[in-house]
């Protein structure tokens, strides 16, 4: 990912900042299938432009998204636009979004911003935490207000919702640990599972993997020790819950809502 080959040790860092949406754009962008439909897609609208909106939304909703993803895209820099009744940590928000800016901390920088007929979908960084909100056009409301649906990810938009008032109060964190947020232990695994599945399909070999990224501080064995090894057995459990994750194991992430 960011260009770095599987072999670089700057791997890792370049997910240090992603929440859990962010690595679930990281899986999405690797998925084969999404990125057939993604380009069966394009050539569709290339030969029929006016098709462009209809193609878009309905590869959108095909993939929990509000709007179509680039393969190439990076969170860093392009942030996936989750459907908001899919992505749980989205802040559902009524009201007029000058009413909500007016809220937000004076660091707040906004990364990406979608219109819809129905809503505005804004992604915020303020200092280290990545805030993302669906703002409902309500004109006659006097003040914006947060919507909770009673639904099973009430508690996540709950969670989302206490954030944002905290950086409101100008704590940066309502939470010793955000529950949307990696620790860094799990990030350090998300990141080998990325790393993982990048040099699999690069073409490398098990035990290459398995010596470069999942134990890169044990030494090289001979072919006789590396056979039947548990390094070889974790290696590939490993790489077969990478490519779990890259067709779809992403949804269980904790920012989804439960099913």
């Amino acid at each position: 990912s960011g260009g770095s080959t599987w072999r670089s040790p700057t791997t890792a860092a370049d997910f240090s900042s992603h929440d859990y949406a962010d690595f679930a754009q990281e899986f999405l962008r690797r998925n084969e299938d999404y990125g057939r439909d993604h380009g069966a897609t394009e050539r569709r609208i290339s030969g029929h432009p006016p098709s462009a909106k209809t193609e878009q939304e309905g590869l959108a909703r095909r993939w929990g998204l509000s709007f179509p993803l680039s393969t190439d895209a990076l969170p860093a820099a392009v942030p996936a636009h989750w459907s908001p009744e899919r992505l749980a940590t989205t802040i559902l928000v009524e009201g007029s979004p000058g009413q909500f800016t007016a809220l937000l901390p004076d660091e707040t920088r906004t990364l990406a911003a979608l219109e819809t007929a129905e809503n505005r979908q804004l992604i915020y960084n303020c200092g280290n935490i990545r805030l993302r909100v669906c703002i409902s056009r309500v004109p006659d409301r006097r003040e914006p207000a947060f919507v909770v649906p009673a639904d099973a990810a009430a508690p996540i938009r709950l969670n989302a919702a206490q954030q944002l008032i905290a950086l409101q109060a100008g704590r940066s964190t309502a939470f010793s640990r955000p529950p949307f947020v990696p620790t860094p232990y799990h990030r350090r695994q998300l990141a080998r599972l990325l790393a993982i599945a990048d040099a699999a399909r690069a073409g490398a070999a098990a035990r290459d993997i398995a010596f470069g990224i999942v134990f890169p501080n044990t030494r090289l064995g001979t072919g006789r020790d590396w056979k039947g090894s548990n390094e070889q057995r974790q290696t590939r459990r490993l790489t077969r819950e990478a490519e779990r994750m890259i067709d779809g194991g992403f949804w269980r992430l904790p920012c989804f809502a439960p099913k």
